[in-house]
């Protein structure tokens, strides 16, 4: 008679999602930031997507091939969000390695050719305003709420970020020279208007 063994999975002092806590302060660079990395690596463990229900510890290569090939293939997502779920993965996995004793989970070196198998992400870049459009907005704003003229024709003329034109300071207009001083996703740039 063969006495069968039952396989019991080990248990953990730490939990899947107090490792990604310790993960996520680790790299808090913006609440945006967080927020991202943590819906990658909940893309791993959701059922609803890749699904994985071991520990984090207890993953292994074949795991990381698994997922891979799952974002791979999945056509309901834009390449470089792919890209970014893949690369937070590795550097989850990385942090772990590196954060707790004795620990090796092998990343796959292959893992990057991706399949033209994705959407194809939405765009406004092709979106402009012509000139009529533009001229009907200022008129309106200019009857409406002088303010909201003088910011909104700015904007237009300018062509500056939303992020830029929020970040504007008294300090930063230069009315004699025409120029408004800007910090924004790039760094330090001047705009000129007329």
């Amino acid at each position: 008679m063969t006495a069968i063994k039952e396989i019991v999975s080990p248990t953990y002092e730490v939990t899947n999602d107090q490792i990604i806590e310790k993960y996520l302060n680790r790299y808090k660079h913006s609440k945006r930031s967080v927020e991202t990395r943590k819906y990658n690596l909940h893309y791993f463990f959701e059922k609803r997507y890749f699904g994985y229900e071991g520990h984090t510890f207890d993953i292994k290569k074949r795991d990381a091939i698994d997922y891979f090939d799952y974002l791979n293939h999945n056509e309901e997502v834009c390449l470089r969000t792919k890209i970014n779920k893949w690369n937070t993965f590795r550097s989850f996995l990385q942090f772990t390695m590196e954060y707790y004793d004795n620990l090796v989970i092998v990343i796959p070196k292959f893992c990057v050719n991706w399949k033209p198998v994705h959407k194809i992400p939405k765009s406004n870049r092709d979106l402009v305003m012509t000139r009529d459009e533009v001229k009907k907005i200022l008129d309106y704003c200019k009857n409406y709420r002088y303010v909201y003229y003088i910011l909104f024709r700015l904007f237009a003329e300018c062509g500056m970020r939303m992020s830029e034109l929020r970040s504007i300071d008294i300090e930063d207009v230069d009315l004699e020279k025409r120029f408004v001083r800007v910090r924004g996703k790039t760094g330090r740039k001047i705009h000129y208007f007329s």
